[in-house]
């Protein structure tokens, strides 16, 4: 089989990871009170002061003069940072840190490799802007069986048995080492199925600051690059090709998956500089076929999940705020369960087949589908033929869709029209009999609705 990746992964045990590490030495009593009380302060390239009073949060760069106003107003008592004197003539003054006393940060890097947040490479300082949640820094050890989550990830693989076992295998792969899987998932189901109770698991084990959910409005942006940089997980959520182009999105989603590294734009950055991709993927959809598929792909792993947690009693705990509280409940076991899953590295980088994914590869150049997509997603790019055909037709068609709404009746003009050679669909009846196979929420009976004698179907969000 061809492959070009090593399985033989290294774990990385982020247990002993020193947070706050920015003193040189124990010997300057400002800084031991800095420490102390959980603050920080370090020099970088500028000759500025950087100070941070809380771990989570932003530091401010400040002159020297100002800094020195803020520690002392920090620290209820007089500080001084010495720049003209030496480090041997400032010895013993209390109330002084000599500039030589701090750390010189050369740069602020994202790296998964280090245990450090101040660390020395090749003679210089860095920041390291990762910062390992409080699950990943577990270290092995004995737990209770995370029932709960379980159950919920068994319900999302529809109760599949094989599906389960590879869902768990390639999120504990990836848990245990951070190196990201060749392969995404791809949930697709009705709504209120769990997929976003889910997701809420995912951000608690990985943390929230890591993980982003990104929507059809983020991808039109330009600065692509902000949302996937420093990232562990990424949730393209109720995505389609249609949303923003078919091959653009492709495009970016096949990069985002296998690729090292991406060139993607961010705001005041130069493109020069690609962005470094660390990040699992995973896509939640409740569309037929959200995103297209080529037949030799090796990249996608297609699920179809249960029904919505109602139709179960929420896995019978009677209410959603039950369900979660046992979720949230269950997170540190949960975690060290994947701590100790036996992984199989070289499965957690192989896609999964199922019919639903070999279904999707016959429908994605299916015109059928295109039209039903383009209806739903409001592709208006798609219909923009239509006023070549018929303008007054297509003013009406588009006015509608615009409105969240389309009439019946139009369903089987608009399709002749964008698909003359199609011999396939003869009457409007066969139209939407197909149109309700692909989604009944939107084309089935019960979404019809009578305005001035005229049939209306609603686009629901």
């Amino acid at each position: 089989m061809e492959n070009i990746h090593n399985f033989e992964k290294a774990k990385k045990d982020f247990s002993a990871f020193q947070f706050n590490n920015f003193k040189k030495t124990d010997g300057n009593i400002i800084l031991n009170s800095l420490e102390e009380k959980g603050y920080a302060i370090w020099l970088n390239g500028k000759g500025n002061i950087c100070i941070r009073t809380t771990l989570e949060g932003e530091y401010k760069e400040l002159t020297i003069t100002k800094a020195s106003l803020v520690l002392s107003n920090l620290l209820a008592q007089q500080v001084k940072i010495e720049t003209t004197k030496s480090f041997d003539e400032t010895k013993g003054e209390e109330n002084t840190i000599h500039i030589s006393e701090l750390l010189l940060v050369d740069d602020e890097v994202f790296n998964i490799e280090e245990t450090q947040e101040f660390y020395k490479k090749d003679g210089s300082w860095y920041l390291n802007t990762f910062k390992p949640s409080k699950y990943l820094m577990l270290s092995v050890n004995l737990y209770k069986e995370p029932k709960t989550i379980l159950q919920l990830i068994f319900h999302l693989v529809n109760y599949d048995q094989a599906r389960f076992e590879y869902f768990l295998n390639w999120l504990a792969s990836f848990f245990q080492t951070l190196d990201k899987s060749q392969v995404a998932i791809l949930f697709k189901g009705v709504q209120g199925a769990g997929k976003g109770t889910f997701f809420k698991i995912i951000q608690r084990l990985f943390g929230e600051v890591y993980c982003k959910e990104i929507n059809g409005d983020s991808l039109k942006s330009n600065y692509l690059g902000s949302f996937i940089e420093d990232t562990l997980f990424v949730n393209f959520d109720e995505i389609s090709y249609q949303t923003i182009g078919k091959s653009s999105f492709n495009n970016f989603l096949k990069a985002l998956i296998t690729n090292d590294s991406i060139t993607a734009e961010k705001k005041n950055i130069d493109l020069k500089k690609s962005t470094k991709l660390y990040a699992q993927t995973i896509l939640f959809s409740n569309a037929e076929s959200p995103i297209e598929i080529e037949p030799s792909d090796r990249r996608f792993t297609v699920f179809t999940t249960g029904n919505n947690l109602v139709n179960t009693n929420f896995l019978g705990y009677g209410s959603y705020l039950k369900l979660e509280q046992a979720i949230m409940n269950e997170l540190e076991d949960f975690a060290l369960y994947l701590k100790s899953y036996a992984v199989n590295f070289e499965q957690a980088n192989m896609v999964f087949n199922t019919p639903e994914k070999d279904a999707m590869m016959d429908k994605s150049e299916n015109s059928l589908y295109q039209f039903a997509n383009a209806i739903m997603s409001k592709n208006f790019q798609y219909f923009q033929i239509l006023q070549m055909r018929d303008i007054v037709f297509y003013n009406e068609f588009v006015k509608h869709l615009a409105q969240n709404k389309f009439k019946q009746k139009h369903l089987i003009l608009a399709f002749r029209m964008l698909n003359p050679y199609d011999r396939t669909i003869r009457s409007s009846r066969i139209l939407l009999k197909h149109l309700e196979e692909i989604d009944p929420y939107i084309f089935g009976e019960s979404n019809v609705h009578k305005s001035n004698g005229e049939k209306f179907y609603h686009l629901t969000y």
